[in-house]
């Protein structure tokens, strides 16, 4: 199959490294893959380097007509099978271009449990692939007829992080005493991540535990707020924020437990990254969420209660061998469930789906 790959964003997150794991898994299998998508975009700059065909294309806002002409043109050149947009504004400049319903298949990627604030573009597509059936609903009631929803959970490489260092090495490299209790926390410093309610919570887990430390990896518009919160919360010396970090594997490393905290949530693929790393997880039931914790692997809490979240990290803290426990079986879900190559396949046969008349 001839598949065209759109993406608008210009920065690098979760959806981005999910659709260059889906080309490239793609691509190994035989088929073609054009990747467009801003020319200075890190997925720009990532897909050229694992041998994709990359063409530049900016779309400014959702009513880019130009945009559209020139996708148009793009999907003629290549003669996609299947234009698979990976983001709001991507689905919007696919919708635009018309001419799709005649030839190529549009799917379009949903990876928030946000309601829709428009339906016009997702109508367009011939199916909306939810990240988790949290996403799923939250698309049904926002009007979405349900058939043409199709859930494929996102998928991570469980060996991605096979040559990170040892917990030893990785604390020494941090400048963390070797028996201190770490949690870390992987996720943008946005709103719907709540790392507010997470800074709550850590103030009672420093509380009981002084020793206790709290590696926080990501950049967002939220930074300088909860630096001045866990300032104004006594916590700034517990608490390290590290800024954006390319090796998330040494971050993990270093951990005793992932933590979450999101109010809103698709699916989240550092959670599967940390659950990949054998990290038991404390974790807010946030979206889909609870499709990937469970009892045997981690302990799930109410959206935005701090003190539940407190006493979940703190439990896995006093349990040396259940977060052993939780680790393993946290690892053994990701290998069975949670893989890139079984989202890549699930992917695949909804474009043959539709490839044979089921649109």
């Amino acid at each position: 199959m001839r598949i065209l790959h759109l993406s608008t964003a210009r920065s690098w997150r979760g959806g981005e490294h999910q659709a260059l794991l889906l080309a490239t898994g793609l691509a190994r299998r035989g088929h073609e893959e054009l990747v467009a998508c801003p020319p200075a975009s890190p997925l720009a700059e990532r897909a050229r380097a694992d041998g994709l065909e990359v063409a530049p294309l900016t779309a400014h806002g959702e009513l880019d007509l130009l945009a559209a002409w020139r996708l148009a043109r793009l999907v003629r050149r290549f003669r996609a099978d299947v234009v698979h947009a990976h983001d709001a504004h991507a689905a919007a400049t696919a919708a635009l271009a018309g001419f799709l319903a005649r030839r190529a298949k549009l799917v379009v990627a949903r990876r928030v449990d946000f309601a829709l604030r428009s339906l016009w573009k997702y109508h367009r597509a011939a199916r909306v692939i939810a990240i988790s059936e949290g996403v799923r609903r939250a698309l049904a009631e926002s009007g979405l007829e349900t058939a043409r929803v199709a859930v494929v959970h996102s998928g991570v490489d469980p060996e991605r992080f096979a040559g990170r260092p040892s917990r030893e090495a990785a604390r020494a490299a941090l400048d963390l005493a070797p028996d201190a209790h770490v949690a870390a926390h992987v996720a943008a410093l946005v709103d719907h991540k709540d790392q507010r309610t997470l800074l709550a919570a850590w103030a009672r887990v420093a509380a009981e535990r002084p020793g206790a430390r709290l590696l926080v990896a990501g950049a967002g518009e939220l930074e300088l707020e909860l630096r001045a919160q866990a300032e104004s919360l006594d916590i700034k010396g517990s608490v390290r924020f590290l800024g954006w970090v390319e090796n998330v594997g040494a971050v993990l490393a270093a951990a005793d437990a992932f933590v979450l905290s999101s109010k809103l949530e698709g699916l989240c693929t550092s959670l599967l990254d940390a659950m990949a790393c054998s990290l038991p997880v404390a974790a807010t039931r946030a979206g889909g969420v609870g499709e990937i914790v469970t009892r045997e692997t981690g302990r799930l809490v109410a959206v935005g209660d701090a003190p539940a979240l407190a006493g979940a990290v703190l439990g896995l803290f006093a349990d040396p061998d259940a977060r052993a426990r939780m680790g393993e079986a946290g690892r053994a879900r990701v290998l069975d469930e949670f893989t890139a190559e079984r989202m890549v396949e699930r992917t695949l046969a909804v474009y043959r789906e539709l490839a044979e008349g089921g649109a």
